[in-house]
């Protein structure tokens, strides 16, 4: 079983944001909170490439449930979708749909997708 996983935080105006990324085999989970470590449902976004059946490089991207945090969700979900070609699920459990904190977070996760595709991330067994 090959899972990466690969965690970080960051800070928007004066909130801590907890963010996790999984790489499975077909796709990326990433996972946002306001919360330090503490995840929860919330507004998740699935893309799916789309180039493979339309010719098209833009993911298609669809809002599952919305509680808030629907422009992070879709921006991050269809990002990592166009930059891996597989399909990607984002969860945000944040309040917080500001300009600055989705560009914040998208550097963020953009970081951290670079981490786990040179191998700096944790297996199955545990975080590194």
């Amino acid at each position: 079983m090959s899972i990466k996983v690969v965690e970080e935080s960051c800070e928007i105006k004066g909130t801590k944001v907890s963010i996790s990324v999984i790489s499975l085999e077909n796709g990326t989970l990433i996972l946002v909170s306001d919360r330090e470590n503490q995840y929860r449902i919330g507004t998740m976004a699935l893309a799916t490439p789309m180039g493979r059946v339309t010719g098209e490089s833009v993911p298609a991207t669809f809002t599952v449930f919305g509680t808030g945090g629907e422009l992070l969700a879709k921006v991050l979900a269809g990002r990592i979708s166009a930059d891996t070609g597989r399909v990607s699920l984002c969860i945000v459990g944040l309040k917080e749909d500001e300009h600055e904190a989705v560009s914040s977070i998208l550097r963020t996760v953009v970081r951290m997708m670079q981490r786990v595709k040179g191998g700096q991330s944790a297996d199955a067994t545990g975080l590194r």
